[in-house]
């Protein structure tokens, strides 16, 4: 970590080592103990703000963000703040990176309820492409009665018929259905089977382990 952040601000002639070495180690590293809560705050910091990181090795740090208790408020807060359109903003690969890592960690983010808040910003990026599928997949994760309105219902029927049947918008339509199933009828929501799966079950298995081998050192302790 402590490696890391400065070689990340620092031009690739002006390093002593590959950043993609140097994201390798702290990969593994993440891998093996998962990242406290402050590790992964400084992390998303240096992936959002500017930086010297090529795609990949931004793709490499985020694939190990392994959380090894909740992930901080602030820190999903930043997340969502990297989201949109705007220079300020990530680029849409690292947006759909991030996205998909909410995904991910939503099961143990400090508070959901931050998520949710975000409903109305989250939906207003589905013109977005390159973000649309992760995107269509948090939504439903996180959709209730209370976020199924006629003039949503209206938004995502125009821009499937715009777009075509892309799996994850008839997936996030089919969720919608579930509330309201006499008011979006036809063939785009005939089937009944979702397209949302686990992005990575295998990253899944992984935070488990980390988690429950964290939570068993604390209680030895105690």
């Amino acid at each position: 970590m402590l490696i890391l952040l400065p070689a990340a601000r620092l031009q690739t002639k002006q390093r002593t080592e590959k950043i993609s070495r140097t994201a390798e180690k702290f990969g593994a590293k993440a891998y093996e103990d998962g990242l406290s809560p402050d590790a992964i705050d400084e992390i998303i910091d240096l992936i959002t703000l500017p930086n010297e990181l090529d795609q990949a090795s931004i793709a490499a740090l985020i694939k190990n963000l392994f959380p090894s208790s909740r992930v901080a408020d602030k820190t999903t807060i930043k997340v969502i703040g990297a989201l949109g359109h705007g220079q300020s903003r990530a680029s849409f690969t690292v947006q759909a990176l991030l996205l998909k890592w909410l995904v991910m960690v939503h099961d143990v983010l400090e508070s959901q309820k931050l998520v949710s808040q975000a409903y109305s910003f989250f939906f207003n990026l589905l013109d977005t492409i390159a973000i649309r599928a992760p995107l269509c997949h948090l939504l439903s994760l996180i959709t209730r009665r209370r976020h199924v309105r006629p003039f949503r219902i209206q938004m995502l029927l125009e821009l499937a018929r715009k777009v075509g049947n892309e799996p994850a918008l008839v997936g996030l339509i089919r969720v919608y259905k579930d509330y309201y199933p006499d008011v979006i009828v036809g063939e785009i929501t005939a089937s009944r089977a979702s397209v949302f799966t686990h992005p990575n079950p295998e990253w899944k298995e992984r935070l488990s382990q980390i988690q429950e081998a964290r939570a068993q050192r604390n209680q030895d302790q105690s």
